[in-house]
């Protein structure tokens, strides 16, 4: 049956929600694992990526993934069929998390990574320059809101520390 009691007296208990409530998911300043505190906007999710075509189809799978359970994604999303990362999934998961970046740090401004080394500036942020754990940090943010995001900072050190090994080796074999 249902629940016992007056329903306009639970109703009476209930604490409205304020503005500020829906601001918190939509953005505000936010201390990254890195330490680094930023300012952030919620672009919409990541249907936003999803709608606008950004996401890679390599990736297809893991996003919506990640849509529907409001999961980030982990290391072994990104394995190929021998256990390994699968480069190219790398590169698409890269360039995904520079995306998300750009979209969603308001301050600093963080700009998409020139296409000639020599356009950069030095007094300017580029994507590449963001830690890799505060991007799956926000990505994390901007797939699943801010309820668990503690619980994220210890499960993704593993898969982050995977990641920056992978490209570190793939750097220097360029």
């Amino acid at each position: 049956m249902g629940k016992s009691g007056n329903p306009a007296r639970r109703a009476d208990e209930l604490k409205i929600s304020q503005v500020g409530d829906f601001k918190k998911r939509i953005g505000g300043v936010m201390r990254l694992p890195s330490g680094a505190v930023v300012k952030v906007r919620n672009p919409g999710g990541l249907r936003v990526f999803l709608n606008g075509g950004m996401i890679p189809n390599s990736l297809m799978t893991i996003v919506k993934r990640a849509l529907d359970e409001g999961k980030g994604i982990n290391e072994n999303d990104i394995l190929n069929a021998e256990g390994s990362i699968d480069p190219e999934m790398l590169t698409d998961m890269t360039a995904l998390l520079d995306n998300v970046v750009v979209a969603c740090v308001v301050t600093p401004q963080v700009l998409p990574i020139p296409e000639n080394e020599d356009d950069r500036d030095d007094e300017l942020l580029y994507a590449d320059e963001f830690p890799d754990d505060d991007k799956m940090f926000l990505f994390q943010w901007l797939t699943g809101g801010t309820s668990d995001l503690e619980q994220f900072r210890l499960g993704q050190q593993q898969g982050v520390a995977a990641l920056e090994s992978v490209a570190e080796s793939r750097k220097s074999a360029q």
